[in-house]
């Protein structure tokens, strides 16, 4: 393998003695606390990672399944300690070795992420010597930062806080993210990444929003390449269902019709929305010469029907005193429509009602009339009453 060569060179030239003080040295050596840290040190050749996000009750939930590959560690044991760190508060876990269940333990010492601080408890367990396919699977609730948002954490990388650790260059990263939310819930989903600025030692972090057709996204990468992050962060926003105020434009506002009734005002205003999410709620207020009529539009924030879908509402007063009105139309606090109205100084129907009536009246006896000429004609061509 790689590291075989030279340290089969080195050994035959070197005398006897060293062997001893290198096995004393890499004895003491610090622990190395990130994703796996193998004892003695080898190289992370690869690093995918499955996490889920669901919700139980009213708890978030990830469940996190990493798989990892090791290369050929440096050093003359026959057996590797491996050390993973895993949330404090995690269940469920499990730890496979080429594809076997192996048992390990919680050791003394913590893994503190940064630049945003949480600890992680430390888990151990030996293996043989070698190449290995590393499987870490564990489930923990998502940290509550307030106002509704939730934080999931995950360390990248391998050993990368300690100055002896190593991870082979060009090593790949992907992280494989999938949200199960309940059934018209959504949430906005941003990465903390690093901004490299050369004139500022220190580094900077800034929020980045991922803009996602779907409840799933991926992240990948190159360790030691692209330094797009010290440890994973993925900041979690649920938007809650329910109505929300909505202001339309004025595409959306087809048409508005004002009539008089009977002493009463009836407004009625008719609207076209992108989706069939929304809702109108009207009221009025009347005064002694004003009328303000308000309509409010709602939009669903769950799931909705993407279809064009026209609604119509219509408000009517109680009956006002005789006299001349402004009549006002707002739309979510929009004015839209503003005209004067007369109310007529009558107890009955409204004069246009009684024209149609005796119209009607009036239609009706010229039918009959015609209907009455056309009988009598047929009846005398059949009796011959009328001749040519």
């Amino acid at each position: 393998m790689l590291y075989r060569k030279p340290v089969y060179r080195w050994r035959r030239f070197t005398p006897p003695f060293i062997p001893l003080i290198l096995l004393i040295l890499f004895t003491y050596t610090p622990i190395l606390y990130a994703n796996p840290i193998p004892l003695p040190i080898a190289p992370l050749l690869s690093e995918d990672i499955d996490i889920t996000i669901w919700v139980e009750g009213k708890l978030y939930v990830a469940r996190v399944v990493g798989s990892y590959e090791l290369g050929e560690p440096i050093g003359f044991y026959d057996t590797m300690t491996l050390r993973f760190p895993v949330p404090r508060d995690s269940w469920n876990t499990s730890i496979y070795v080429d594809g076997r269940s192996v048992s390990f333990t919680k050791i003394n010492g913590t893994y503190s992420c940064k630049p945003i601080e949480a600890l992680f408890d430390i888990l151990e367990w030996t293996t043989s010597k070698g190449r290995h396919n590393v499987k870490v699977e564990y489930t923990h609730k998502l940290l509550d930062l307030g106002n509704g948002t939730l934080l999931f954490i995950y360390p990248i990388g391998s050993s990368k806080l300690a100055s002896n650790a190593t991870y082979a260059k060009g090593c790949r990263y992907k992280v494989n993210v999938k949200t199960i939310l309940p059934p018209g819930s959504e949430a906005d989903f941003e990465v903390l990444k690093r901004v490299l600025n050369p004139t500022i030692s220190t580094p900077t972090y800034t929020w980045m929003k991922l803009l996602l057709n779907d409840s799933s996204f991926k992240l990948e990468g190159i360790l030691g390449l692209d330094n797009m992050f010290d440890d994973l962060y993925i900041r979690l926003t649920p938007k809650s269902e329910g109505w929300t105020p909505y202001k339309p434009n004025m595409e959306e506002i087809r048409e508005y019709e004002i009539s008089v009734y009977d002493r009463c005002v009836n407004v009625t205003v008719k609207f076209i929305f992108r989706h069939s999410g929304f809702k109108i709620e009207s009221r009025y207020k009347a005064s002694q010469s004003y009328i303000r009529f308000d309509f409010y539009i709602y939009e669903w924030t769950g799931v909705t029907l993407p279809v064009l879908t026209e609604k119509k509402s219509s408000l009517m007063t109680e009956p006002l005193d005789p006299g001349r009105y402004l009549v006002q139309i707002f739309v979510s606090n929009i004015e839209v429509a503003s005209i004067e109205v007369a109310i007529p100084d009558n107890g009955g129907s409204h004069p246009s009602d009684q024209g149609d009536s005796s119209q009607a009246i009036l239609n009706s006896a010229f039918i009959g009339i015609i209907l009455l000429l056309l009988s009598i004609m047929v009846v005398a061509e059949v009796y011959g009453w009328i001749r040519p």
